[in-house]
């Protein structure tokens, strides 16, 4: 009989934890929105590793990083991407387990970051703690597409203009894509998209995409990391309906 009963089990866990990971998702969204009305300039958390700048490589790859590169002079790293939404301002995210899914089972997890998020100072006004710069560089369970989308965008244009809040494209975030060992869920993918919606994509045709992902660590050529995740967030907008 429990033989029988355990793969009921099993689906009603991940189906939980799938659920979960969307509410995550969705408190980011909030989080973004309120961030931007914060900056006055509508203004959304700008990423080192999808600098608008030609002058930088892109390096999609990392976007599922919450901190820059350690800094070899000051052994700190800075909050970066949607770790910017970790610090002060009504934008912040008060629960550092937001950015890490319940689902995921792999490196990466909050337990191996815990100590970054601990709290050092208030803020200028006395009110909220603010984290203290990491000492490692800091990585989440989800990627952060909208950097990527801007940085793209701006050097076709050739422009370096602000992008509103509400101008995204239609994936704003999925689950970690950083290599095969990143992904969060079996069988397929949450997806957070502009309209603030989070759709589960699976399938064949995301078994394929994922296919694509290196198996672990991060590529060292930044031109195979941009063309090859053009390529898979391309097909994540196709996928997304």
């Amino acid at each position: 009989m429990s033989s029988m009963m355990f793969p009921a089990f099993s689906k009603v866990h991940d189906m939980a934890r799938r659920l979960m990971c969307q509410n995550n998702m969705r408190s980011l969204y909030f989080a973004l929105q309120a961030f931007a009305e914060d900056s006055g300039q509508q203004r959304l958390p700008e990423s080192i590793h999808a600098a608008r700048s030609t002058t930088l490589a892109l390096r999609p790859q990392e976007l599922m990083a919450l901190s820059t590169d350690v800094d070899p002079k000051t052994n700190r790293s800075s909050w970066d991407g949607l770790g910017k939404l970790w610090r002060g301002g009504n934008a912040a995210i008060g629960d550092a387990s937001t950015f890490y899914c319940p689902a995921h089972q792999s490196r990466h997890t909050l337990s191996e970051y815990q100590e970054h998020f601990e709290p050092t100072a208030k803020n200028a006004a006395g009110g909220r703690r603010l984290g203290k710069q990491p000492t490692k560089k800091v990585y989440g369970n989800y990627h952060y597409w909208e950097a990527w989308n801007r940085a793209v965008e701006a050097r076709r244009t050739g422009t370096t203009r602000t992008t509103k809040a509400n101008i995204f494209e239609k994936v704003v975030l999925t689950d970690g894509l950083r290599t095969r060992l990143d992904l969060n869920h079996r069988g397929g993918c949450n997806t957070l998209k502009n309209d603030g919606s989070v759709e589960w994509i699976g399938g064949t045709k995301y078994d394929l995409v994922t296919l694509q992902l290196p198996m672990a660590g991060e590529l060292s050529n930044p031109v195979d990391q941009t063309r090859i995740f053009e390529r898979i967030v391309s097909e994540f907008n196709d996928l997304s309906r």
